[in-house]
């Protein structure tokens, strides 16, 4: 792919970051894929792409469902922790 195709996606492996973080809180993550109309295949693909639009759903529906500021705080700092 073209570094021109690549403007405004994100790479999955963003994804995987914010959505492990808020497994590890057992949060439900169907909802957010879905909330953020995300497939669920494409967690399996390690070099696909998302819109940024699609990036910036998962990041509402993950804050909808940790219902607390400090909570998504928390999730978005533990996503670069060792």
């Amino acid at each position: 792919m073209k570094s021109a195709g690549l403007k405004g996606t994100v790479s999955i492996e963003l994804v995987h970051e914010a959505i492990h973080a808020a497994a590890l809180r057992n949060m439900d993550i169907s909802c957010v894929l879905e909330s953020a109309k995300l497939d669920r295949d494409l967690l399996n693909a390690p070099r696909a792409r998302i819109s940024a639009a699609a990036y910036s759903r998962m990041w509402v529906a993950l804050a909808r469902v940790l219902g607390r500021k400090r909570g998504f705080i928390v999730i978005a700092e533990s996503m670069h922790s060792p």
